[in-house]
């Protein structure tokens, strides 16, 4: 598979360093794909995470590290964003059921809460 082409003497810095970085990373989903993963014990302590994907898919350790941490990049922006949603879920749940019940005396600690913060700041 051709995935870069051209003469890289005639291209710019910034284009060969990003086909560099491209090529890398194709590296890593080549030798190490997604659906192969199924096969490795991620609740492992790291180092035998990283032997047991090095023994699996006969690669070096430097590899398997950069693939675990982008594995690991990967799961905690997705942690994140579901966090964000519950948070934006729970605001609009505030914003809906106004003044009334548990939910307007949780708006009001937050409101306290979010107060005396705000007045440290000065």
């Amino acid at each position: 598979m051709l995935r870069h082409g051209g003469n890289q003497t005639k291209m710019t810095q910034m284009f060969r360093d990003w086909q560099e970085r491209d090529a890398k990373r194709f590296t890593q989903y080549a030798a190490i794909p997604y659906h192969m993963l199924q096969f490795i014990d991620f609740t492992l302590p790291r180092q035998h995470i990283l032997l047991e994907m090095r023994e699996t898919f006969r690669v070096p350790e430097s590899l398997c590290q950069s693939r675990l941490e982008q594995i690991e990049r990967k799961y905690a922006e997705k942690l994140c964003i579901h966090r964000i949603n519950e948070v934006r879920t729970w605001t609009a749940s505030l914003c809906i059921y106004g003044n009334h019940g548990p939910i307007s005396k949780l708006r009001q600690e937050v409101k306290e809460k979010h107060s005396r913060s705000i007045k440290k700041c000065f």
